[in-house]
């Protein structure tokens, strides 16, 4: 593909929905950011959890925290902090309130990317849109991403949308689903990690 493909964990979030670190969850008896990170580490040359300097524990698994290295605007902080670290990477990302993310998403967004387009996402489960949070994005979506942030629009959304891209219909769709509260969070019952670690 020509430029290698690193990881990244959305962990950054404050949860207020949740009412608890979402990234801490344990599902599989692992905290969730670590158990994703480890998954789609399966597929990438690095991978990186990016978090907040108050989210950082002394065990990531050795994982590398990337904190965000501009002012946090929420995710596209994140995702700008790992190009300004690896400028030619591409990087699979994923936020960290996915429970039923598995190896078949990850594989399917690796088949189908397109390295032409800036980025390589699925499709909403709920509507047309495309999950800016869930997918491959290309060196090329850097210089976008830092210039619609200098003008002061942090929306992902907005960047794919108006750039040539490649939508993806999930297989598994269930593996799409975010868990941002309480009450979803207990609906979940007899969860099966996509891989055991």
């Amino acid at each position: 593909m020509g430029n290698p493909l690193y990881g990244l964990v959305l962990a950054g979030g404050k949860s207020t929905r949740m009412g608890e670190d979402k990234g801490l969850i344990s599902y599989f008896g692992l905290e969730h950011r670590i158990y994703l990170a480890k998954l789609i580490a399966l597929f990438c040359e690095k991978t990186y959890i990016s978090c907040q300097e108050d989210q950082l524990s002394e065990n990531l698994y050795g994982f590398n925290p990337l904190i965000d290295l501009v002012p946090s605007k929420g995710p596209m902080s994140g995702l700008i902090s790992a190009f300004l670290t690896h400028p030619n990477a591409a990087w699979l990302v994923i936020p960290c309130d996915l429970p039923l993310f598995s190896v078949k998403n990850i594989s399917q967004l690796i088949t189908e990317r397109d390295v032409q387009g800036i980025a390589t996402v699925f499709k909403s489960s709920n509507h047309d849109f495309p999950e800016p949070l869930i997918g491959i994005w290309e060196p090329s979506s850097f210089p976008l991403l830092e210039q619609q942030y200098k003008e002061g629009n942090y929306s992902l959304l907005n960047i794919l949308n108006n750039n040539h891209i490649s939508l993806v219909t999930a297989f598994d769709p269930e593996g799409l689903t975010n868990v941002n509260t309480p009450e979803e969070k207990s609906a979940l019952s007899l969860l099966h990690p996509s891989v055991q670690f």
